[in-house]
């Protein structure tokens, strides 16, 4: 082959070198730009969903949790023995054991229902807003317990000869627990669910007191649980 022909030869291949990189970085150009554009769309895609999730969120019913806490106080105050009762609840463990999170995860415990009025909503229908940070008092959950137990609240009375039975208070704790199980033998019912009316759960701690005390001293808790009566703060309606 002449050098002239080699030299075409060469023109020829470099030309079909350079179209070659060159389709390349174009398949790559575009590759890259659909690549772009995807991007972009699914951003957007994802920008309208949560604009549409917040819009729904704001047009449901709101729950104003703080506003329902400062009437439950002071219905608590005014005498009610369920909002006594309810503000023992939450003041054992602070109100984060009743209700916390955010939209995207609540938490609820089974007083919540009691706490709003109604039974436990679903959460696609209703915004739960303006939840107190209410810390736990252990002390001020015990004078609520002991003020709702003295008006005749089965649930109160457990609750408080729990607490007793921690404080080793066994004389008291089997007084309030023996006036708790003739609570409910004449029928009355607990208002609010709660792990402390179950009967063997109730029969446990009542036969712990009696092992921690002397006869002398079981017999006085039941002298003192035959003459408790309740009590109401206010009169009846």
């Amino acid at each position: 082959m002449t050098p002239l022909k080699r030299g075409a030869v060469a023109v020829v291949l470099l030309c079909v070198v350079l179209v070659v990189v060159r389709g390349c970085v174009a398949v790559r150009e575009a590759a890259a730009e659909r690549q772009e554009a995807a991007l972009r769309a699914a951003l957007e895609n994802q920008r309208r969903h949560e604009e549409e999730q917040e819009r729904a969120r704001l047009a449901r019913r709101k729950i104003d949790v703080g506003a329902l806490y400062e009437a439950l106080r002071k219905n608590a105050e005014a005498g009610d023995p369920d909002a006594q009762f309810l503000m023992g609840v939450i003041l054992t463990k602070g109100m984060e054991d009743v209700v916390s999170g955010d939209a995207g995860a609540m938490m609820f415990s089974v007083h919540f229902p009691a706490l709003i009025g109604e039974p436990m909503p679903d959460l696609q229908t209703v915004n739960i807003v303006n939840i107190p940070a209410v810390l736990a008092d252990p002390p001020a959950s015990r004078r609520w317990y002991e003020r709702a137990a003295r008006q005749g609240h089965a649930e109160a009375q457990v609750r408080l000869a729990d607490d007793l039975a921690d404080k080793g208070r066994h004389l008291e704790g089997l007084t309030w627990i023996l006036i708790a199980d003739r609570n409910r033998a004449t029928g009355t019912k607990p208002t609010m669910l709660d792990y402390h009316t179950d009967t063997a759960w109730r029969t446990n701690l009542r036969e712990m007191f009696e092992r921690k005390l002397s006869d002398k001293d079981e017999a006085e808790a039941r002298r003192r649980a035959d003459a408790f009566r309740p009590v109401p703060e206010r009169p009846a309606r």
